[in-house]
């Protein structure tokens, strides 16, 4: 069973969470709003992000007034590593020690803040994925009088500076962010699971869906970023507030920045870790990439399939001149920059010869010549993961159809490389050019296979526990390691309370 807007998320039966907007592409856009004068020492801030590959500085929220720490503050990656941080103009209140830069998944970021006692200890609270963060490089508690820059009555920005909109762009992709003025959670006014849950299918937090809090303080706002609600649908220049009338003014967003790639439903785009990508060149979401002058460069998805039916859409956005093609291959190819897949198997077809071309093993095998292609033209390929089948569409006619035996039961995903060209991957988080034929599906986590129950938690595989040693050895009465669901092949044991080196152990060697 597929998920529907606004319900729970559902695979047979495999809980993703609930959240009934969309998320909206950053790649040069934000959002600004002048707020009116409110609470500067309580609020909640949330958001849901999943980064492209650009490095550096990324907002979430900023607001510059004044040029102090407490008129001036900024949320977001400051240091360009991934670390989470909340800074004024010259302090660094609180940066994480964990760093979130992985592009290929959405993260859940929850940020409370009050005085709740008179050391200021707390003044900041952070959850990510639903998980406190209590592990920081840097933490510096403004005192406990200061009214922060937040809700002051200002210009504020979200995913850039506000100090200078356009720089320290938080590029990817934004859904369900909001702000709650004059509560918190450490006051009680609410709980960090009132924003998420935990899964009963894969023991993981996941977004809950707040639409029904309709928060009325001020300058409290919730966007969900739906461009296709009755009504009052989000546009590019207006984000409307579904709890009050706060709404935001889009800056630099463009047509079709409102996407279904959100965490109840993570699609399929460029993979930035892979060897073969140079991540530098991915644009809009990782979904564009461009090949420099006289070099060539490839791209691989960052998700697969070997089961069921699927489909994707591939163009160019400037017409190659020397090679290139767009293809599906085995995510057991290897890859490097400037080349097709060393090994591996799979289909490619040429735009410049028209050559379609499968592949076994890394050796191509010539299957006919088709209809070249160039600039605007869409190629879609559909593919029948348990059959081995294979078609392939140039502007919604199909070119060929054959069966590929060697793809059947294969993890695979989409595949394409270019020279000084421009390429678009259609994902279908935005609809597809053209109407798949029924039955075809996107690779995103809704439509993949569905695992075996006891595959659903991964912690029923890997975990991680804290243990206190009484000293008496465990087989001689002492404390006994407790807490796991599993009895492990391989155990990784580090003194967390001296400098002794790490300990490997295996059932294999005992």
């Amino acid at each position: 069973m597929l998920g529907i807007e606004g319900s729970t998320f559902t695979v047979d039966g495999i809980d993703r969470g609930t959240y009934g907007g969309k998320s909206l592409v950053l790649d040069g856009g934000y959002a600004t709003r002048t707020l009116s004068a409110g609470d500067r020492q309580e609020w909640i801030f949330g958001t849901s992000m999943k980064w492209s590959a650009d490095s550096g500085q990324r907002y979430l929220l900023s607001v510059a007034n004044g040029g102090t720490d407490t008129t001036s503050m900024f949320i977001g990656d400051n240091s360009g590593d991934g670390s989470l941080a909340i800074l004024g103009q010259s302090t660094i209140f609180l940066q994480t020690n964990a760093k979130y830069r992985d592009p290929n998944k959405h993260i859940d970021i929850i940020i409370s803040c009050y005085t709740p006692d008179a050391t200021a200890n707390n003044r900041f609270r952070l959850w990510v994925d639903g998980e406190e963060v209590t592990s920081f490089v840097t933490r510096n508690n403004p005192s406990i009088s200061a009214s922060l820059a937040i809700n002051q009555a200002t210009r504020h920005a979200l995913f850039t500076n506000e100090n200078s909109p356009g720089a320290s762009l938080a590029k990817g992709y934004a859904s369900k962010t909001f702000l709650i003025s004059g509560k918190s959670i450490q006051q009680g006014d609410y709980a960090i699971t009132d924003f998420v849950y935990q899964s009963a299918d894969t023991g993981k937090y996941v977004p809950k869906d707040i639409s029904g809090l309709a928060e009325s303080g001020t300058n409290s706002f919730y966007l969900d970023y739906n461009d296709d609600r009755s009504g009052t649908p989000d546009t590019t220049t207006v984000l409307y507030d579904q709890w009050n009338s706060n709404n935001w003014t889009g800056n630099s967003l463009v047509a079709g920045s409102f996407t279904s790639d959100r965490s109840v439903d993570n699609y399929a785009t460029l993979n930035a870790l892979s060897g073969g990508i140079d991540a530098s060149l991915l644009g809009n979401g990782n979904l564009t990439i461009s090949a420099p002058a006289s070099a060539s460069r490839c791209f691989v998805g960052n998700s697969w399939a070997k089961e069921g039916k699927h489909v994707f859409e591939g163009k160019f956005t400037s017409a190659p001149t020397v090679n290139g093609g767009i293809g599906l291959y085995d995510v057991d190819s290897t890859y490097t920059a400037n080349n097709l897949p060393d090994s591996g198997t799979g289909v490619d077809y040429n735009p410049v010869t028209g050559s379609v071309d499968r592949v076994d093993n890394g050796s191509a095998t010539n299957i006919g010549t088709y209809a070249t292609y160039g600039s605007g033209d869409v190629i879609r390929y559909e593919w029948d993961c348990d059959a081995g089948t294979v078609e392939i569409f140039k502007n919604n006619v199909s070119i060929v159809s054959f069966t590929h035996s060697s793809l059947a039961g294969v993890n695979l995903t989409f595949y394409g490389y270019t020279y000084n060209a421009s390429m678009e991957f259609i994902n279908g988080a935005k609809g597809f050019t053209h109407t798949p034929t029924t039955g075809f599906l996107p690779l995103s986590s809704a439509n993949l296979p569905v695992p075996d129950a006891l595959y659903r938690k991964p912690q029923n595989f890997a975990d991680i526990l804290l243990y206190t040693g009484d000293g008496v050895a465990i087989g001689s009465g002492g404390n006994a390691v407790t807490g796991a669901a599993f009895t492990p092949d391989l155990t990784w044991i580090k003194n967390r309370d001296a400098a002794d080196s790490h300990q490997w152990t295996d059932i294999v060697r005992g």
